[in-house]
């Protein structure tokens, strides 16, 4: 996870997550991202 504290910052998209894979393995689908929408 990453992150701005600015609240600007946070709703141009410096906030987010990030995940690591093994090797040959594919990402599930997940949710639309909520940026700005508060």
């Amino acid at each position: 996870m990453y992150h701005c504290y600015m609240r600007y910052h946070e709703d141009q998209g410096m906030m987010g997550q990030f995940m690591v894979l093994g090797r040959g393995r594919c990402p599930r689908p997940l949710g639309a991202p909520h940026a700005g929408r508060h």
